[in-house]
């Protein structure tokens, strides 16, 4: 599912002359199929170069609140909130994100954003709250 996301997002970019453009479509899509959460990581994702992370992170905040478990929400609003600086709750979603889809750890350890988390998640601190949730 990503690498398709990957590469429908990479032939959108290439033929989208801002992301203005590319936020307006993912969102008509968010609204006529609110029941895919792909379309609620689009849109944020667009949102988030037309508008700036706190609108990108206010959509998926309610993305996580209507797909409390999928992963890649929990995999972006850590992003996000790490951006912002609130490091604790990063860490929870993080750990969730990574309870829900252990695969998202490879990409963890390689997203320049999540830096100042990458001791914690290799820490048996970071293994006990996956262990928890």
């Amino acid at each position: 599912m990503r690498e398709l996301f990957s590469r429908t997002r990479s032939r959108i970019e290439e033929a989208t002359p801002s992301w203005d453009v590319l936020t307006k479509a993912a969102y008509c899509l968010m609204r006529l199929r609110p029941e895919t959460a792909v379309h609620w990581i689009n849109y944020s994702c667009a949102l988030r170069y037309s508008k700036g992370t706190e609108a990108a992170r206010a959509v998926m905040e309610l993305a996580a609140e209507k797909f409390p478990g999928h992963g890649e929400i929990r995999y972006a609003l850590a992003c996000y909130q790490v951006e912002a600086g609130e490091v604790e709750a990063a860490k929870e979603n993080l750990g969730l994100a990574l309870l829900l889809d252990p695969s998202l750890k490879a990409l963890a350890l390689q997203d320049g954003r999540l830096d100042s988390l990458w001791e914690y998640l290799l820490s048996d601190q970071g293994d006990s709250l996956r262990l928890r949730n």
